[in-house]
């Protein structure tokens, strides 16, 4: 049994929130993965939550209570974006609170990730403020503990997805997905 069978993950995605959003690509390139059966045995997908960060992170939060999770990944959609992007951080007015992923040493190990780019702007939008919220989690709970696992959050935008672009991105998120969890 590898590692991705062993890992306990929580993979998120957003309902559409513009009227010309037929669907979300981050929740189109996930359906396909589970139909593919390329996700791991331990991972636990909610797709399309809704758009509003109270409601979205209360149903987080039901997960995160029912399981102990080695990670959590979001997953949002930057339209105007032509690469898949790593948000390194979040931000709520003044105060950026960072991901305890080593995102650059991940991207820059793998040839395969070089249509991936870190970014440092996760946004004004829901994707940001739930990214937010579970980094002040991750590392409110890490000062309060010093051994143990935490979960470990991570957000990713992905670009809005074309036909010919979506195997491209689908086996660059896959590749991701496996350096992630060191495989």
């Amino acid at each position: 049994m590898g590692i991705l069978q062993e890992e306990r993950i929580l993979i998120t995605t957003f309902d559409t929130w513009q009227p010309h959003q037929v669907s979300n690509a981050s929740d189109d390139l996930l359906l396909r993965l589970e139909d593919q059966k390329a996700l791991p045995e331990g991972c636990r997908v909610l797709h399309r939550l809704p758009v509003c960060t109270e409601t979205a992170y209360a149903l987080i939060e039901a997960e995160l209570g029912q399981a102990s999770l080695d990670y959590v990944i979001c997953c949002g959609v930057a339209e105007s974006r032509y690469l898949l992007n790593l948000e390194a951080q979040a931000h709520r007015e003044q105060e950026v609170l960072q991901t305890p992923i080593a995102l650059t040493e991940l991207c820059s190990t793998r040839r395969e990730l070089r249509r991936t780019e870190i970014s440092y702007d996760a946004g004004q939008f829901v994707c940001n403020e739930i990214y937010y919220v579970l980094l002040w989690r991750f590392w409110a709970i890490a000062k309060q503990i010093t051994s143990g696992p935490l979960p470990n959050p991570t957000l990713h935008h992905c670009l809005s997805m074309c036909p010919p672009s979506l195997l491209r991105i689908k086996w660059t998120w896959f590749k991701i997905f496996k350096q992630f969890l060191g495989d």
